[in-house]
């Protein structure tokens, strides 16, 4: 799923830099574009938790159109991360 939001965030036009950061990441501004650094230290599920962040306030009508999608995937999965963001 975290290649699915990067994704998300590239279709957006941010650009998405993979970096060993030692811990953090997320999404950032500089001038006129928007930079989205997966920290390659960081575990999956910080990944996907920044990246998720990330999406929502870079395109929340993509998230709109694409929750369906996901809830989906989080059903078929039943990994407890999906939870945090689709309670039962």
């Amino acid at each position: 799923i975290l290649d699915d939001l990067l994704e998300l965030l590239a279709s957006g036009g941010v650009e998405v830099r993979r970096e060993a950061l030692g811990g953090g990441g997320g999404l950032c501004q500089v001038k006129d574009s928007k930079i989205f650094f997966v920290d390659s230290q960081s575990s999956f599920g910080e990944m996907a938790s920044e990246a998720a962040k990330a999406v929502a306030e870079v395109s929340p009508a993509v998230v709109g159109i694409n929750v369906i999608s996901v809830e989906r995937y989080r059903i078929r999965s039943r990994d407890p991360f999906w939870d945090l963001f689709f309670p039962l």
